[in-house]
């Protein structure tokens, strides 16, 4: 749930600051070569957060097979390490 949350916030302030900089611009009638390379990395860099968040489905976590494998073997050893301890509870 977290990473949803983060991701819509990501996309939300990535296109605040992409209309940010597109008013910025259109603001100006002419940009300097350093204002034109610090737009263009802003741009860039919008671009890419959007594209991220989109690509991964806001967040969206998906674990592979053996990711899930491992979950479950680790569940299993902290089970039987659990019995191992009842049992030597109760002895």
């Amino acid at each position: 749930m977290k990473e949803k949350i983060t991701g819509m916030i990501s996309f939300l302030a990535s296109i605040a600051w992409g209309l940010f900089g597109l008013f910025g611009v259109m603001n100006q009638s002419r940009l300097s070569e350093s204002e034109f390379v610090a737009f263009m990395a802003l741009f860039i860099s919008i671009i890419s957060v959007i594209l991220y968040v989109i690509w991964t489905k806001f967040g969206e976590k998906k674990y592979s097979e053996l990711d899930k494998m491992e979950y479950e073997n680790q569940l299993l050893r902290l089970q039987v390490e659990r019995i191992k301890l009842e049992k030597k509870l109760a002895n």
